[in-house]
């Protein structure tokens, strides 16, 4: 499983050669010039991360679909079978690649700003703030965990916020090592990790089955 994250002040620069024929028909329909950079700094990460365990891929090769509620799939031989997850602010991208559908994985990443606070607070229970309160957690970076989280766990169950929201109600968040272990109430077949990268919150979905302990963050510039 391969995790990549960029940071990116417009990628336009970079042009559409990396893209596949179906990627470039998506970037072409947006109009706003933050969309296509968003887009394009996501298809890149995205690609960069699939090549880490395929590197005799060529970026344009590796072509990125929208699945029936927007999630990406990946449509080139050999990777049918493969998870991808992307998640992108205006500044930075991320995305996660696993070899395999057979275990969900989804993550998120969110730019840290206190105008987020009002939508967050809205889709934030009472009880999950006390849980930041008793944790003594940092409140800004912590309520961006946790909606991270529920939107990392929305995008590995492929339904997003399609589903009533209680069901990603979170009964326990631990720290160790400046990493977030985040466990849902209802939801008891995921778990989350989730950290700081800067001025960012990223989180990942993952099946409470697995023990994924440390892992290792690269970044690309």
């Amino acid at each position: 499983m391969t995790l990549g994250i960029l940071q990116h002040g417009g990628l336009a620069e970079l042009g559409t050669e990396f893209l596949s024929a179906d990627e470039r028909g998506i970037y072409n329909k947006f109009k706003v010039d933050r969309r296509r950079s968003e887009f394009l700094a996501g298809r890149y990460i995205a690609k960069e991360s699939v090549r880490h365990e395929n590197a005799d891929l060529s970026p344009n090769s590796i072509n990125i679909v929208h699945g029936v509620w927007g999630f990406p799939l990946i449509h080139s031989p050999g990777l049918h079978r493969a998870t991808l997850s992307i998640g992108h602010t205006d500044r930075c991208a991320a995305a996660i690649f696993y070899s395999s559908n057979t275990h969900p994985v989804g993550m998120d990443i969110e730019e840290i700003k206190k105008d987020n606070l009002p939508a967050f607070k809205s889709f934030i229970s009472d009880l999950e703030q006390e849980l930041i309160t008793s944790a003594q957690l940092p409140y800004l970076e912590a309520m961006h965990l946790i909606w991270s989280s529920k939107e990392a766990a929305g995008k590995a169950l492929r339904v997003g916020f399609t589903i009533p929201e209680k069901l990603y109600a979170i009964s326990s968040i631990n720290v160790e090592e400046d990493v977030y272990h985040i466990s849902f109430e209802r939801l008891s077949m995921l778990k989350v990790i989730g950290w700081l990268h800067g001025e960012f919150s990223i989180c990942i979905a993952f099946p409470s089955v697995w023990n994924l302990g440390k892992i290792k963050r690269g970044t690309a510039a």
